[in-house]
């Protein structure tokens, strides 16, 4: 598997990640949550762009 397969891999989890963590109920607790998988997904994007 290439290292962009493997990004895109990791980002189709952090998609399943942030629909899960849409479903919790509103609060403190899915906020952080939804900042961090964002997070994520923008460090993979930016991985992403440089291997293009």
């Amino acid at each position: 598997m290439s290292n962009t397969a493997e990004l895109e891999a990791l980002d189709q989890i952090a998609a399943k990640l942030l629909q899960t963590a849409n479903k919790l109920p509103p609060g403190p607790e899915r906020h952080d949550l939804l900042k961090e998988v964002g997070k994520i997904r923008s460090q993979l994007f930016e991985l992403m762009a440089k291997r293009k």
